[in-house]
């Protein structure tokens, strides 16, 4: 304890706690940080579609006719105009012949392993996929988004064979043209057989010299075709090169369909959501699956089909690939642009794991912060002559001889710990979390923070918020005041009964109910303003649907505000009539007696009903929910972080929660510090 009446070695230990404090969040900071994902600078085109080189780099189709290969630092390593300036490349295809480019006119080229032109030709129908096996291009094509045809070209691209696909229906006993509902099509190494992947959850092996392509029964029952089916429609699909095919379908499971098998298996691997594209690493053997509905890629390993890693990316994926090289190439669709990126696997895997560090840095730089700010009210205490522990030897002691109060008060601290401030310090460490039911939670440090900021509407919400917050706190104070003011002048107590009476009724309407009658009983279409404006054969307004008139209108929702006036009407009766009489002794008229004698009576009524209606203001999401659902300039960041919630983004909305605390908290606390002044004075 000599130690601890010590300045200076208490001063030490402050300098050596902020330290090792600042020392930990900085290496918290460092470990959160992710891997850096890296923007191609914009090419000389727009990037429509990309597939990956070989075991390196990436080809991209642009929208004006040109392929490019790009390497994993972004360079651009060739550039080659394949059609015609404006026309768009949509499908881009790796084989062991070459890459297979087609653009939306129809034109398939085929190119070498350095974009140069080998042939090119004006395919027959309109494209649907490619395949290539054996020395042979397949090429599914449609004439009338309908039926589906398969033609066999040579590696040269000579034609060999054609024909339209029909299928046996058990049920009529009849061949039936096949739709155009292909979503993957691949022929086997050996050029044997096809395989057919419809997003209905279809699979059709079909033998490579088509002659099953016909309207004969027999002869489609002897051609060897086979069809499977998975569980749900299909979602994704992809091939590992060798002989096994990865497939993906509504139900999120993952199956296997093996070449030489021959047997489709449904796999114990489930995702958390729906799947948009699947990417295959061959060196590591490990699948890249991203959802659809969100920016996330898991990484899995196919070798004992377990969940490596998870990632987040900033937009939904357009397009997805990864190179021999261990580097995956995004594509995204910001609005109307596409951005290309690329990020190099084995650092997005180490700073994945990272996270468990990271929270344990954060915790203890919290825990080295506190020791600091304990030492500094020790310091404090010292500088002033007084004992450091003395006040926590009073409070223990008080604590023990009123045990039997606190033994009491316990089951209701525990019920409020568990129900109220578990939930919010929860919420406070979701704030630094990638967190959505069903999926892994990511340490992502700040970048929740930095996602409501970047949100294009917040600002918005940020104006609208001060808007309402001045206008509810006014029309919270200043009418029920005046309301309150009038009712005690008045010498009638019938008329006073009566009016308090009118003025209590609307306060009975339930909240939505009242925003419901606002909506379409005032403001709506055939609403009161519309009905009497037609009524002088005026133009109706939509009040809530107009730039114009939308937060004017719901700033006005609630007109006349009478409020909160019963606690100023109960605070004013009950002064006591002395100070009136005194005051008019002195001469006050009414509104003297006002500002001299109810005001400052009525001042912590209106401490409180600021603090209240300032926080109100912040929670109110109705209004805007049930009417306009931030549209026409209405946007709060209550409602944004409602928008989060609903989208399974508990990370984000947790850290808007947390930005909308400490507003609120800082009402808290300004009440707090008043009503001590009042209780001081």
């Amino acid at each position: 304890m000599k130690f601890f009446s010590n300045k200076k070695a208490v001063a030490s230990l402050i300098a050596a706690a902020a330290l090792l404090s600042l020392c930990c969040l900085g290496f918290a900071l460092r470990q959160s940080a992710g891997a850096p994902q890296k923007t191609v600078p914009a090419l000389s085109s727009e990037i429509s579609v990309i597939e990956r080189a070989g075991e390196g780099g990436v080809w991209c189709g642009t929208s004006d006719g040109k392929l490019l290969r790009v390497d994993g630092s972004g360079a651009v390593l060739s550039e080659t105009a394949l059609s015609a300036e404006g026309t768009r490349i949509l499908y881009l295809y790796e084989t062991e012949r070459g890459l297979l480019a087609v653009d939306e006119r129809q034109n398939l080229t085929l190119t070498d392993g350095d974009g140069e032109k080998i042939l090119s030709i004006k395919l027959p129908g309109l494209f649907v996929k490619a395949a290539y096996a054996g020395g042979h291009f397949y090429i599914a094509m449609t004439s009338n988004y309908s039926d589906l045809y398969l033609y066999r070209y040579s590696a040269s691209f000579e034609a060999e064979a054609s024909g339209k696909l029909y299928l046996y229906n058990e049920d009529t006993g009849d061949m039936e043209a096949a739709t155009i509902s292909l979503y993957a099509f691949y022929a086997s190494r050996d050029d044997e057989k096809l395989y057919l992947f419809n997003d209905l959850g279809q699979i059709f092996i079909l033998p490579t010299d088509l002659s099953s392509l016909t309207k004969d029964p027999a002869a489609f029952m002897d051609s060897g075709f086979r069809e499977l089916r998975l569980e749900r429609t299909l979602n994704a699909a992809t091939y590992d090169f060798l002989d096994t095919f990865y497939l993906v379908g509504k139900d999120r499971a993952l199956y296997t369909l093996s070449h030489g098998v021959g047997e489709l298996v449904k796999t114990d691997l489930t995702f958390a959501e729906e799947v948009s594209f699947l990417a295959y690493e061959r060196a590591q053997n490990r699948l890249f699956v991203n959802y659809r509905l969100y920016p996330d890629v898991t990484v899995c390993n196919l070798s004992d089909l377990s969940v490596s890693f998870s990632f987040r990316n900033e937009f939904n994926l357009a397009g997805m690939a990864v190179d021999g090289d261990g580097v995956l190439y995004t594509l995204y669709k910001d609005g109307s642009d596409y951005v290309f990126t690329l990020q190099n696997v084995a650092e997005l895997e180490r700073s994945a794991g990272t996270g468990a560090v990271a929270v344990f840095l954060y915790v203890t730089a919290a825990l080295f912060a506190a020791a600091a700010v304990f030492f500094a009210v020790v310091l404090a205490k010292l500088r002033r002559g007084k004992d450091a522990y003395a006040g926590i030897r009073t409070a223990a002691k008080r604590v023990w001889r009123q045990k039997f109060i606190y033994i009491v008060l316990l089951p209701s601290i525990v019920l409020l710990f568990m129900f109220c401030y578990y939930p919010a310090v929860k919420s406070l460490v979701m704030a630094f979390f990638d967190y959505r039911s069903g999926y892994p939670v990511i340490f992502n440090g700040f970048e929740n923070f930095r996602i409501i900021f970047a949100n294009p509407t917040m600002l918005e919400g940020l104006r609208n918020m001060a808007i309402f917050l001045v206008s509810d706190v006014f029309f919270g104070l200043v009418p029920p005041i005046l309301f309150a003011l009038c009712l005690s002048l008045m010498r009638s107590k019938r008329l006073s009964g009566l009016a308090r009476t009118l003025l209590f009724i609307p306060g009975v309407i339930p909240g939505i109910a009242g925003i419901l009658i606002w909506k379409d009983g005032i403001y709506g279409a055939y609403g009161v303003i519309n009905t009497v404006i037609k009524a002088f054969n005026g133009t109706p307004v939509a009040f809530l649907g107009d730039y114009r008139w939308s937060m004017f209108s719901l700033v006005m929702m609630g007109f006349p505000f009478v409020g909160s006036y019963l606690i100023f009407y109960g605070a004013i009766i009950n002064i006591p009539p002395s100070f009136y009489e005194v005051a008019e002794l002195e001469g006050c008229g009414i509104l003297k007696r006002v500002v001299h004698v109810d005001i400052p009576f009525i001042s912590p009524q209106m401490k409180y009903v600021f603090v209240m209606s300032f926080i109100g203001s912040v929670q109110n999401v109705s209004r805007v929910m049930m009417t306009t659902q931030g549209a026409a300039g209405t946007q709060i960041p209550i409602y944004i972080m409602y928008n989060y919630l609903s989208d399974n983004n508990y990370g984000v909305s947790s850290a808007l929660a947390l930005l909308m605390f400490a507003v609120l908290m800082i009402a808290t606390v300004i009440n707090l510090r008043l009503k001590t002044a009042d209780t001081d004075a």
